[in-house]
């Protein structure tokens, strides 16, 4: 009656493999829904080295009190010998790329490869690129602390409203955005189904943008949204007079 209720005894009937009316043990109630007959109680001096475990008794049991049965239990044709792993990287496409390129090709990727290989950075410390970031961000949160406009939402209608003000330099015009990256349901759209569908006369505001699209008489179809809200991302935030946060 001490034990939890968890842990009390389960009969099975007597026609169930023969078993006798015993309780099962806490390791073997998983096998009550196999029908299978209880064994009895594991003893370590009683199991010898061949005898292969029982089948009543939990997998995670077993392998916890013998170590080395995961790795007896583990595919071994996994394990594939080193010569075995260079012949199929001889073997594959990839090694015979340069075989089949032309010759005047070759030397121009080669010429690329050694141009890329000599090329290196110029030096630049941590400090230094915090110092930029954090003064030239602070400056402009100072700056745009008095704003004429605010935008709420860097989306197509908030790009669309700040490209707009641009065309009056001396409005200032502050965006927030509260997402990681600019575009909102617009640049979700695009990347669930690509193509961005534009009613008239709003094509009007691609033509001014450079984007190009398919005319289908009452509306128009651009070939990927993202084309869109890069294009009025780039026109709104390149004017003086506009700041994205």
């Amino acid at each position: 009656w001490l034990k939890p209720f968890w842990l009390k005894a389960v009969r099975v009937p007597t026609s169930v493999g023969g078993a006798e009316n015993r309780p099962f043990e806490p390791d073997q109630v998983n096998t009550c829904a196999g029908n299978r007959p209880p064994t009895a109680p594991y003893s370590p001096a009683t199991r010898s080295r061949s005898a292969a475990p029982a089948p009543t008794r939990m997998f995670a049991q077993r392998a916890l009190r013998h170590p080395g049965l995961l790795a007896a239990l583990r595919p071994q044709r996994l394990a594939l010998p080193l010569s075995s792993r260079v012949a199929l990287r001889a073997r594959s496409a990839v090694a015979t790329v340069p075989q089949i390129v032309p010759a005047g090709d070759l030397t121009y990727v080669n010429d690329k490869l050694a141009a890329f290989d000599a090329m290196s950075f110029e030096p630049i410390k941590e400090s230094t690129v915090s110092r930029e970031m954090t003064t030239r961000y602070m400056g402009d949160m100072v700056e745009h602390a008095e704003t004429d406009v605010v935008i709420i939402g860097a989306g197509s209608a908030g790009l669309s409203c700040a490209y707009e003000l641009t065309k009056h330099p001396g409005v200032k015009v502050t965006i927030i955005e509260q997402n990681v990256a600019p575009g909102g349901g617009c640049w979700l759209g695009g990347q669930l189904f690509s193509a961005m569908v534009v009613r008239k006369p709003a094509h009007e505001l691609l033509d001014e943008l450079q984007v190009p699209y398919d005319d289908k008489g009452d509306y128009v179809v651009v070939k990927h949204a993202a084309l869109f809200m890069s294009s009025v991302l780039r026109a709104a935030l390149i004017a003086e007079n506009t700041k994205l946060f």
